[in-house]
């Protein structure tokens, strides 16, 4: 088969479109002819040899969602035949023409959701529901920051809070993301290269501050924004993209009896049926999900670093 392999950690270049051994389909397994396989921020980290929680071996076909048609099945597999259209987060090997997934990991895939759909939605989208919804617990009628909200995760996030009944306010670092966000919902967005996004929200807020907040950034960002929570808020934090150290006043935080928690898809066990629930949505169009660009699977690393410089609005694929 033909993957985007990793031959040794480094920046875009270390990616190669070169031929790999077809994996091996064992027993409980599919093995998935890949149609679609969706770009995340961590894979960006890992093709650069940094991994939270995992062990990375060189070379590396990275890649955690996938979406296509299942080829094979192993022994044992009685709910899945070859044909059936399914998305899987897996925990690598998405780049690639063909990869392995246990069968009950794999999620059915309607005929109206596009492959390039499915890849979008497991990791950026189950990250936005679970750190919303089951962690943060956003209730109708809240008000909620979420950051980056053209980012993967925030494209997902803000119709989920809309859907929830919340006040929506939003950052982007464009004019043009700045209309993109309220295209998908958003009540108030914040372009943070021209306004400091914490008066923003005090000033949209009338100094209550927001109930919860979704963040991603790190850093600075994180500090400011537990600044902006009002009295019993709760802020979830699902990445660190800017790799830095976040100070804050503990005292204030106290004061106000919030909440701060860290989140990662990772460790959760029940995936697949949060997943189906998700398909559901798109595929009744409750939930859109946001294709930025397509590129060939033969292209990752340029597809890597049009993600690297923040230049999507949405999700970024590659096809095989």
């Amino acid at each position: 088969m033909k993957a985007a392999v990793a031959n040794e950690p480094g920046n875009e270049e270390v990616l190669q479109y070169q031929e790999a051994p077809d994996p091996a389909c064992g027993d409980g397994q599919v093995r998935i002819r890949v149609r679609a396989a969706a770009i995340n921020r961590g894979d960006l980290g890992r093709r650069a040899g940094r991994s939270a929680g995992a062990q990375l071996s060189w070379p590396l076909i990275i890649g955690w969602d996938i979406a296509g048609e299942i080829e094979s099945v192993g022994s044992g597999v009685a709910d899945r035949k070859v044909g059936d259209r399914v998305v899987a987060l897996i925990p690598q090997g998405g780049y690639a023409e063909l990869a392995t997934a246990p069968a009950g990991d794999t999620v059915p895939l309607p005929d109206n959701v596009s492959f390039d759909e499915g890849a979008a939605l497991p990791v950026a989208y189950l990250t936005a529901r679970y750190a919303l919804l089951w962690r943060a617990g956003l209730q109708a009628g809240e008000t909620v920051l979420i950051q980056a909200g053209a980012s993967g995760v925030g494209v997902g996030a803000i119709q989920m809070a809309k859907n929830q009944g919340a006040t929506v306010i939003t950052t982007a670092g464009s004019g043009e993301k700045v209309e993109f966000c309220k295209g998908l919902g958003a009540d108030h967005v914040i372009n943070y290269r021209d306004q400091d996004f914490a008066q923003e929200v005090r000033r949209i807020t009338n100094d209550a501050g927001v109930d919860v907040v979704l963040e991603s950034v790190g850093g600075e960002t994180l500090a400011k924004s537990m600044d902006v929570l009002g009295q019993f808020g709760r802020l979830v934090s699902v990445g660190n993209t800017v790799r830095e150290t976040a100070t804050m006043d503990v005292t204030a935080f106290l004061a106000k009896r919030c909440h701060l928690e860290g989140f990662s898809l990772l460790v959760q066990d029940d995936i697949p049926a949060e997943l189906a629930d998700l398909v559901q949505e798109v595929s009744d169009g409750s939930i859109k999900a946001v294709i930025d660009k397509v590129f060939p699977l033969s292209e990752a690393a340029e597809a890597h670093r049009y993600v690297a410089e923040r230049r999507n609005m949405g999700k970024v694929i590659l096809r095989p």
